[in-house]
C-alpha cells in the first residue's frame, strides 16, 4: 500500500507499517539487478583461490563500477556485460 508521501514496508512480525518517505535512507539500489550473493549461490558467478570473482558464463574477471550516488558496487562482466549488486 502507497499513499502520498509514505511508502510501505515488510515488517517480520506483524505485516505491513507505513514510513514517511523523508526517513527512506538516500541512495539507490536498483531492483532489477541481481546480488553477487545470489549468483554465486545460483553459479552465475564463482570465486577463484584468490578470492576474485568471475563470470561463469564467460570465464572473465568481474570489474568494479563505483557511483558515489549509489549503494554498493556494481560488479560488471566485461565480456557479456552482466551486471551484479555488491552491498556492504
Amino acid at each position: 500500500m502507497e499513499r502520498e508521501g509514505v511508502k510501505a514496508c515488510a515488517s517480520l512480525s506483524n505485516g505491513c507499517h507505513l514510513l514517511p518517505l523523508s526517513f527512506l535512507p538516500i541512495g539507490r539500489i536498483s531492483l532489477d539487478m541481481e546480488s553477487v550473493r545470489k549468483g554465486l549461490r545460483s553459479g552465475d558467478l564463482e570465486k577463484d583461490t584468490y578470492e576474485r570473482l568471475s563470470c561463469t558464463e564467460c570465464d572473465e574477471v568481474l570489474k568494479s563500477q563505483n557511483d558515489p550516488d549509489e549503494i554498493g558496487t556494481v560488479r560488471l562482466c566485461p565480456e557479456c556485460g552482466r551486471e551484479w549488486k555488491e552491498v556492504g
